[in-house]
């Protein structure tokens, strides 16, 4: 007697799909953020190069 497949086990599959959701958010976060830090520093780094042309 065949035995029919299992079905793929949904608490796993909503696991993967809550991490892989959470990854997307965190990297979504992280963009404006690292945007903010490298305009910063341009920033910055314009306004020493200025101090260093007077």
């Amino acid at each position: 007697m065949d035995l029919p497949e299992p079905a793929p086990d949904n608490a796993l599959l909503g696991l993967v799909r809550l991490h892989v959701d959470r990854r997307d958010l965190v990297a979504n976060r992280a963009k404006p953020v690292t945007r903010a830090i490298t305009d910063e520093h341009e920033a910055w780094a314009a306004t020493a190069d200025d101090r260093r042309k007077k």
